[in-house]
């Protein structure tokens, strides 16, 4: 029993010596971490076969008089380093690429743990079926093609077109832009203009559509409600049981945009073609992009006869089977156009 006794003691001594000794190596390797913070410039979104994108390592402080320091990169994309602070991105050009993809960057110094960080760019392809695939269009169906800017052509400059009662409309929303503006793209990233369509203020709005075109007015939308439920309703109004049949089933990149409610039924009867492209809050600082996969806003020509700085906005939400309408800010808000025939 006393031998039994002076085992288990000895068992003990050794663990707490293990521990003694392990307390002491963690202590002589632990590392002072790097200063400062590593950053980079990658837009959110990148062209399927578009130009290399360069990147350039910035923040990372490097202590004076170490032998060995830089910053070094990974991805998962084809890429060629000309220095270590320095990475040129190559964009892909299959459809196969078409994902999102994860670029790091980390300082690092001998002696010293790295400071890193990670940033997501997605790989688009803007033209019909490509990125968005899914939509109702066809490449034969009746279209407009938008020469205002002729650096903009094929699919990023056509608009393909629908007879609804007794009006035409974009099935697509407008893209146009010339310069810095009208309009901006999702996340201001010129490729998604294409894709998503322009967000954009009332004033950009009623402006944007192209000759023999014009935005959609509030009492447009009411005849095409009535198109849709042979209702009559009034300027304002919320149009019920409508919504589904200007809602696509479109996928981006192979991701469904609307998602699943039960009590939404998709069926794009109408050949509108409405995708959830959410809508941007505007102030002196720049666009916040909100809403993308819950929400359709669209801008009409109607202002509110209350209160002169205001629209009507008509939208869709996910989860809602109508179609609403709202008085919004003409100047602190950015919604999609779709243009109707004149």
């Amino acid at each position: 029993m006393k031998k039994k006794s002076l085992i288990v003691a000895a068992i003990a001594l050794l663990a707490v010596s293990l521990a003694v000794s392990c307390n002491k190596d963690d202590e002589t390797t632990t590392l002072p971490y790097l200063g400062g913070t590593v950053w980079f410039d990658l837009p959110p979104f990148g062209r399927l076969g578009g130009e290399p994108i360069t990147l350039t390592a910035h923040g990372a402080e490097f202590p004076e008089g170490n032998e060995k320091y830089g910053y070094y990169w990974g991805s998962y994309m084809k890429s060629t380093a000309d220095t270590t602070d320095v990475l040129k991105l190559r964009m892909p050009a299959s459809r196969d690429s078409l994902a999102s993809y994860t670029i790091s960057c980390s300082g690092f110094a001998k002696g010293y743990y790295s400071t890193s960080t990670s940033i997501i760019i997605t790989i688009v392809d803007p033209t019909l079926d490509g990125s968005i695939t899914g939509t109702g269009i066809k490449a034969s169906d009746p279209h407009v093609t938008d020469s205002r800017n002729p650096a903009i052509t094929g699919d990023e400059a056509t608009y393909w077109t629908a007879n609804i009662g007794s009006a035409t409309w974009f099935k697509n929303n407008l893209a146009y832009y010339n310069g810095a503006g009208p309009g901006a793209p999702y996340e201001d990233c010129d490729v998604m203009s294409a894709i998503l369509g322009r967000y954009y203020t009332y004033d950009e709005a009623i402006a944007a559509c192209p000759s023999g075109w014009h935005l959609s007015t509030e009492a447009e939308w009411c005849a095409l409600g009535k198109t849709i439920t042979g209702r009559n309703f009034n300027p304002g109004e919320i149009i019920e049981d409508a919504a589904g049949a200007l809602m696509v089933d479109a996928s981006f990149n192979g991701t469904t945009l609307w998602e699943y409610w039960p009590a939404v039924k998709i069926t794009n009867q109408t050949g509108f073609c409405a995708i959830p492209s959410g809508y941007a809050e505007v102030n002196e600082h720049g666009r916040k992009y909100l809403g993308a996969r819950d929400y359709a806003m669209f801008w009409t020509a109607t202002s509110d006869p209350d209160d002169a700085e205001k629209a009507y906005c008509r939208y869709i939400n996910v989860n809602s089977p109508d179609i609403f309408c709202s008085s919004l800010s003409k100047a602190s808000l950015a919604c999609s156009v779709r243009c109707v025939k004149d």
